[in-house]
């Protein structure tokens, strides 16, 4: 299962990863998703071992081929450190203290549902076990409010069930994502690009402002010749005003040739 993400920041990225295959919390957890609704127990139960590859577009970039064909700049990186970006943002945004992450109630609560050892020794237990509709029906007449994940355990019996107590959870408030304009500039459309590199057949590579990874700039040297452009010392740190000349797709990406405005002499 393969699974893709841009224009995330490095504590997104980490958040991500985290939800993929959670760490710390209990010594000896084994933290296991479960996949589906209503099914027997253990059914449905896995386990997630991902493996990161970023892209090193310096390197996608600086060269058409590899040994291997294309020159896809894939290499592949360690979950940790962006693990510990997301643990740091955290403890910022909830003011918590260093190292105090996984005392947080809700993470607590979400990393007891998913320890498989602790499920696992639940088996056979009373207060664990599959309801007979005719033989258990006089004890399920009575509905009580289930208690949260942390005391699920402490319940006495079903048929004198102790009222969980409810608890104070302070929301979270996380920043407003950004949000894309479109998911690809249209014939015309006048659009903010920053220029990044030469290609090997001598056309220049541009990030289109707004757009995701997928929507790939490119001017031709024919329209670099016509509007007078000479680059011999470098591209400008901003983005410059282009128009949008050809949209083209090439599997999941887009290519958009762009030529200068003409009133933009940079």
């Amino acid at each position: 299962m393969t699974h893709q993400a841009r224009n995330l920041s490095e504590a997104e990225l980490g958040a991500l990863l985290w939800t993929i295959q959670p760490t710390g919390g209990t010594e000896n957890a084994d933290y296991c998703h479960m996949l589906g609704m209503g099914k027997p127990f253990g059914m449905g139960v896995v386990k997630l071992m991902p493996s990161l590859y970023l892209i090193d577009r310096t390197k996608r970039y600086g060269k058409l081929f590899d040994e291997q064909g294309w020159e896809l700049g894939v290499v592949e990186a360690s979950p940790r450190v962006f693990i510990e970006q997301f643990k740091a943002y955290m403890a910022q945004e909830l003011e918590l203290t260093p190292g105090s992450f996984w005392d947080h109630t809700r993470v607590k609560m979400l990393l007891s549902m998913m320890d498989w050892n602790t499920a696992q020794s639940r088996l056979g237990d009373r207060q664990h076990q599959y309801m007979d509709l005719e033989r258990d029906a006089p004890r399920y007449r009575e509905h009580f409010v289930l208690p949260d994940a942390l005391n699920v355990n402490r319940q006495a019996s079903f048929t004198n069930p102790i009222p969980p107590q409810p608890q104070q959870v302070a929301p979270v408030s996380m920043p407003p994502m950004p949000k894309l304009s479109k998911t690809v500039p249209g014939v015309g459309d006048t659009v903010k690009g920053k220029l990044q590199d030469y290609t090997a057949n001598k056309y220049i590579f541009l990030t289109v402002d707004g757009y995701s990874d997928l929507v790939e700039g490119y001017i031709s040297p024919e329209e670099v010749v016509k509007a007078g452009k000479n680059y011999s010392n470098g591209f400008p740190s901003n983005s410059i005003k282009l128009i949008v000349q050809e949209v083209t797709q090439n599997g999941d990406r887009w290519m958009v040739v762009c030529q200068f405005v003409l009133h933009d002499k940079k």
